[in-house]
């Protein structure tokens, strides 16, 4: 079937929560947020083409490429990381400064990736207002489009349901990964809760 978009009950702009991350320096010196995976792995953006890799001992790993680097995220539960730059989306095999990267998707206007199994990813294209599940096992691909101008991937907690905008006095857009497809998700603001200060 069709992915369709659903009106989710009303909910506080402070509600879901995404999971809480690690320990650890979770941004970069260019202040933008990177991902973590169940491995105890995470990153952060620095300046231009350069992203930080670091673990829960304080191993650090510094990847440079060419283009600027606008995302990076680990998939689940491993060392592999994935790399959003303006000439595509790369993944780095159990990451190494040095390692090669491989071209898992051409778009290049993605804007946020997130890991789900070993083998499967979310890609945010900002350019067409959409989010693209690539499956790198089969080369199988799943899109679904929203009205949201999607610009994150945040994974909420103990779902495969990921918030595609900031938190704020507005609605929350959501995509939900299910086996028929991706579907998302609307969630009004409650009128109840005082605003957010901008």
């Amino acid at each position: 079937p069709e992915p369709s978009n659903n009106i989710a009950r009303p909910a506080s702009p402070n509600t879901p929560h995404p999971p809480a991350p690690p320990a650890g320096p979770a941004r970069g010196p260019g202040g933008r947020g990177g991902g973590t995976a169940d491995a105890g792995v995470g990153a952060g953006l620095g300046d231009a083409g350069r992203a930080m890799l670091f673990d829960g001992s304080g191993n650090r790993v510094m990847l440079s490429k060419e283009t600027p680097v606008k995302s990076v995220a680990f998939l689940e539960e491993s060392r592999d990381a994935l790399v959003a730059a303006e000439d595509g989306v790369f993944l780095s095999r159990e990451v190494t400064a040095d390692g090669p990267m491989e071209r898992v998707s051409e778009v290049v206007s993605a804007g946020a990736v997130a890991g789900l199994s070993r083998g499967r990813l979310l890609i945010v294209d900002n350019e067409l207002q959409s989010v693209l599940e690539v499956n790198l096992e089969d080369g199988g691909k799943r899109d679904a489009q929203c009205p949201c101008a999607p610009k994150v991937l945040t994974r909420m907690t103990g779902a495969n349901i990921f918030r595609l905008n900031e938190v704020s006095n507005g609605p929350l857009w959501l995509v939900e990964v299910q086996e028929s497809g991706l579907r998302t998700i609307f969630v009004p603001p409650d009128p109840s809760e005082p605003e957010l200060e901008e």
